[in-house]
């Protein structure tokens, strides 16, 4: 049964839960299909969990056979929780503290991404306890300064080894790291990316690179985890068909068809499929705009909405119960007296919205990924809100909302501040 669009008698029932999100489950299926039935058979899938997070959302991953990228010990749980094997997760991020390695290294964790020497050698100190080898990939830092500059994306860290670095590293690799099996590279270097050649052209650059490393140090890469930084926004996305018949020739081309080649993708699955969903509070008009306060904003939804550079486009805007009518130059603001408080205003042009009154639901779309997880969730000390997952048209609820008193259960006040002889 295919879902239908979220309707107003939905949200109507819900309406004790608002704001919340919902994440409609056949766009998800959907996004992954398209890419599992088009890849070359030897590409495997993880989904970047720091993406979302939400244990449904994991384990429609884990349904799909899809294994799983984390970069903390906390989305580590989550993954274990939503059933995944160790051998389907993959910890990348930069700079792991040793209590990190240790902890999924008990859990079963097998592979790491490295991405300093100074990382590498507390690993093998690490291993060397455990008696026995570790399995890793290197990050690699190829540099894409003139790629950037042409293309207007945006660097994705300057975290990685560099080539000369790495070249150092292989030299009697076995003997300075001992306790550790180099199985292969890793590289990530653009986010967001709708042009398929320019992935392309990157991917080319580091199986050129590999192939020449291979020669020069009679070594072998088993995995060559090719990142991932697909675009998915409301009005934008990869053409991932065009791509993966791309990645099948550049696979061909370079003999690779006996390696594991990992694509690691979080945005591309889930962005679309998630709506934000609130109810106006107050109406105002100013100078030549409306503004819409509506019950939480920069608290509940990513905290990029009011950066400067954001593509409005990037998101769709509806009010729900509004006939057609004559749209105004709208922002829709929250509760927090804070100008960052405000979706709109950071925007090279302001939403055109028609004209709304309180108690009218305002629904956000294409925030799916990094909606909740980059919320300023502290900010005014409100509740984590509720999350919903739309799935055979119903709305399963797949994360509580929090008290208000929950903000505080992690709190302590000193008994040094009980005692009013302190103030004296």
């Amino acid at each position: 049964m295919k879902n239908k669009p979220i309707t107003y008698k939905q949200i109507l029932e819900k309406k004790d839960y608002l704001p919340f999100y919902v994440y409609d489950y056949d766009i998800i299926k959907g996004q992954i299909l398209k890419l599992k039935n088009n890849l070359p058979s030897n590409v495997e899938l993880f989904y970047s969990a720091k993406a979302n997070p939400n244990l449904a959302i994991l384990k429609i991953m884990n349904n799909f056979n899809l294994s799983a990228e984390i970069i903390s010990l906390g989305e580590l749980s989550a993954v274990k929780k939503a059933n995944f094997k160790s051998k389907e997760i993959f910890f990348a991020g930069s700079t792991k503290t040793d209590n990190e390695f240790i902890h999924s290294f008990n859990k079963g964790v097998r592979l790491f991404s490295i991405e300093s020497i100074s990382e590498l050698q507390r690993l093998n100190k690490v291993a060397r306890n455990f008696n026995r080898k570790i399995d890793i990939i290197i990050r690699l830092n190829l540099g894409n300064d003139q790629e950037m500059k042409i293309y207007k994306y945006s660097r994705v860290s300057d975290f990685g080894i560099e080539i000369k670095d790495f070249e150092k590293i292989l030299h009697n690799f076995s003997n300075n790291f001992s306790n550790i099996n180099l199985k292969g590279v890793h590289f990530y270097g653009m986010s967001r990316i709708c042009n398929s050649d320019v992935l392309i052209k990157g991917i080319d650059n580091l199986f050129s690179i590999i192939c020449n490393l291979e020669k020069k140090f009679d070594i072998n890469f088993k995995i060559i985890n090719i990142g991932g930084g697909f675009e998915s926004s409301m009005l934008k996305e990869l053409d991932v068909l065009i791509f993966c018949k791309k990645l099948k020739n550049l696979i061909k081309k370079y003999n690779l068809n006996n390696r594991n080649i990992i694509l690691e993708l979080g945005r591309y699955f889930i962005n679309k499929s998630g709506v934000y969903i609130t109810k106006i509070i107050d109406v105002e008009k100013k100078r030549d705009s409306i503004f819409l306060t509506v019950k939480g904003l920069l608290n509940c939804l990513l905290k990029t909405l009011s950066r400067e550079g954001e593509n409005k486009d990037d998101f769709a805007i509806e009010i729900i119960q509004q006939s057609k009518q004559k749209t105004y130059s709208t922002v829709i603001r929250g509760q927090m007296s804070s100008t960052i408080d405000a979706f709109g205003r950071g925007f090279n042009s302001k939403f055109s919205l028609p004209k709304s009154k309180p108690g009218d639901f305002v629904i956000i779309k294409g925030v799916g990924a990094y909606g909740l997880t980059q919320a300023l969730s502290l900010f005014g000390s409100r509740s984590i809100i509720a999350e919903f997952l739309m799935i055979n048209n119903r709305l399963e609820l797949i994360r509580k909302r929090s008290n208000h008193d929950d903000i505080i259960s992690y709190q302590r006040i000193p008994k040094i501040l009980k005692s009013k002889t302190i103030n004296e």
